[in-house]
């Protein structure tokens, strides 16, 4: 049986990344949505992609802490604009 700290080896740094990062990602969102509930609907999906990237192989970008914050507001402005182009009934 496993402890409570056991797990992917990922799981630290991804934890560190949020806890630094999420206030930059929701406050790059929250000014551009108009909406708190939009905002932290997009936070969670940009934070739930990056858990699913640490999944697969540890991708070179969440294995540099340097550029950690610049790919979640990469993959955050990815989900925004993919929100106001499903708005707008455009295909992305």
């Amino acid at each position: 049986m496993g402890t409570e700290g056991e797990g992917t080896g990922a799981e630290a740094p991804l934890a560190a990344l949020y806890h630094r990062a999420l206030p930059q990602v929701y406050g790059y969102l929250l000014p551009r949505c108009g909406s708190a509930v939009l905002a932290e609907d997009l936070t969670a999906e940009t934070f739930m992609a990056a858990v699913a990237a640490a999944g697969r192989d540890c991708p070179p970008e969440l294995s540099r802490s340097l550029h950690a914050t610049e790919t979640l507001l990469v993959r955050a402005r990815a989900a925004l604009r993919r929100v106001y182009e499903e708005g707008e009934g455009r295909d992305a």
